[in-house]
């Protein structure tokens, strides 16, 4: 006969696992969706005032060879079904390359140099959280913060479910830590920073192009950008003030909603970590903000690379937009949701739909490449512990084994 407690932990993990699956289902379902819009073949729409010329020509882009974006050529070669070959002449046909052909013309070199960026910005991002747990006088050395962070890359973008990739770090700082729920808080104030540094980057970006977003169509893109940073820029008041907090904590509405209050309690004993600390902050934020650039600048090398001709600046706009959309648990990895918000974005910029799912599929599978160093860490490692064994461990009130 089951006992109470475990029947409790069966039905907790079966709700996980039908989260999990609902989660999965939805990625799908927003994929096959998102790339039902977007054309795998390619084609050549006829322009205005092109009376003589066929009113559209699908297959696929041949040539002309020795060309790295052959749509753009002059002239531009297709094969159309039958195996026949036609001249397509811009200059009558505005030629739209498939989804398929941008991927197949993807210019290496610069990918990847994106790829590097986005490698150097994720050790940035190590060193932040390092520096969080040393600062607190933890034994942990900065390999290991490489190493269980890489495996977290691993738990967030392979391995599916509920756990996060925030429970490894968790589990292996706080292993040695003499106060275990100190070194828990420091996963959570490295995620407050990069948050805040994401939304500070955008911000700035945002203030130098304003103009742009004052048009209809991309008012939507600033708003919420503006929000999250203002959002952001006073919860770090309150955080930062002894006083503030207090206030809230012994405010009765919050005290009745309780996990409100939980939260604050968290973000109280948080801030009280690093307190008569803010050279540290300000060097975690730098780092922060350091790798969001490095990551943007990625980004837009990614989209060169597969024939984008937007500048720069733009992305360091509306990716960190959707880069906060995506870190909603809706799906895992934000599949699906990425791509949705790319398809959608990325015309109001001039590119294409097709190039924005494109960009969002290449990051995704350039992480989960880097992902897949921490499963090999974590199998060859000899501190091997499931992720079931990491939350009993970080339930029980002493810090797990040595």
């Amino acid at each position: 006969m089951e006992l109470p407690a475990a029947r409790r932990r069966k039905a907790i993990v079966n709700r996980k696992n039908l989260l999990t699956l609902a989660q999965v289902a939805l990625a799908v379902a927003l994929l096959a969706y998102v790339l039902s819009g977007v054309p795998r073949r390619d084609s050549a729409i006829s322009r205005a005032g092109a009376t003589d010329a066929a009113a559209a020509v699908e297959g696929t882009i041949v040539g002309p060879s020795g060309v790295r974006r052959p749509w753009e050529a002059q002239i531009v070669e297709f094969e159309v079904a039958g195996g026949e070959r036609k001249a397509i002449d811009s200059s009558r046909y505005e030629v739209k390359p498939g989804i398929l052909t941008l991927s197949r013309y993807l210019d290496v070199g610069l990918y990847l140099i994106g790829a590097g960026l986005l490698l150097v910005g994720a050790f940035m991002a190590f060193a932040r959280w390092w520096m969080l747990v040393r600062v607190l006088s933890i034994p942990f050395t900065y390999g290991q913060a490489v190493k269980w962070s890489f495996v977290g890359f691993f738990f967030n973008n392979v391995v599916p479910g509920l756990v996060g990739g925030d429970l490894p770090k968790m589990y292996f700082v706080a292993r040695g830590a003499p106060n275990k729920t100190h070194a828990v808080l420091t996963v959570a104030v490295d995620r407050l920073l990069g948050l805040f540094g994401l939304a500070l980057v955008a911000g700035v970006a945002l203030a130098f192009d304003w103009q742009r977003y004052q048009s209809p169509e991309l008012r939507g893109v600033a708003l919420p950008i503006v929000a999250v940073l203002a959002g952001s820029l006073v919860g770090f008041v309150v955080a930062g003030s002894s006083r503030l907090r207090g206030l809230l904590l012994r405010n009765p509405l919050v005290r009745r909603v309780g996990p409100l209050e939980r939260i604050l309690a968290k973000v109280d004993e948080a801030m009280g970590l690093y307190r008569g600390r803010p050279a540290v902050l300000a060097t975690a934020l730098a780092l922060s903000c350091g790798n969001h650039i490095l990551s943007m600048v990625a980004w837009w090398l990614f989209a060169k690379a597969l024939g984008g001709t937007l500048a720069l600046g733009p992305y360091f706009v509306f990716v960190p937009l959707i880069q906060m959309a995506k870190s909603v648990p809706l799906t895992p990895s934000g599949w699906g949701v990425g791509e949705a918000l790319f398809a959608r974005l990325a015309p109001l910029y001039g590119e294409s739909a097709t190039l924005g799912v494109a960009l969002s599929i290449a990051y995704n599978l350039t992480y989960l490449g880097f992902s897949l160093v921490g499963g090999v860490l974590l199998l060859t490692s000899r501190d091997r512990v499931s992720a079931s064994e990491m939350q009993r461990g970080l339930e029980t009130p002493s810090a797990a084994g040595a």
